[in-house]
């Protein structure tokens, strides 16, 4: 086993490829900006971003298909979602990292769904 530590890679929209293990780090939210009560801007027409970090940031997920600004991914519970890459910021995990942590995730999952499946027999 290495002990080397790894990074993400922060990408650009234009270097995500088909097989890439890849996370979200931050995405942005637009917010109305009526509810700042002009303490944030006086243009009332234009929304407020805001970077927001997700509760899933970090979860590795699989890329299945680019089509730009859409990636297609899949993640850790084998559902399938689109990121739009105007909103998320992505990162490129090792593969290493990401299968291990996957295959960590899947177990976890399986055991909770035998506890509540048992929980519910009970």
């Amino acid at each position: 086993m290495s002990k080397q530590i790894k990074t993400i890679r922060a990408l650009a929209p234009e270097d995500i490829r088909i097989g890439d293990y890849i996370a979200v780090t931050s995405m942005i939210i637009e917010i109305p900006s009526f509810l700042w009560n002009d303490c944030v801007t006086n243009d009332r027409s234009q929304p407020v971003r805001m970077p927001w970090t997700p509760w899933d940031s970090g979860e590795p997920q699989r890329v299945i298909d680019v089509c730009l600004p859409f990636v297609f991914v899949q993640g850790p519970d084998n559902r399938h979602s689109t990121l739009d890459t105007r909103r998320h910021r992505l990162a490129r995990m090792s593969k290493r990292y990401a299968r291990t942590a996957l295959k960590r995730m899947a177990k976890d999952r399986k055991r909770d769904s035998k506890k509540e499946a048992d929980a519910m027999t009970c």
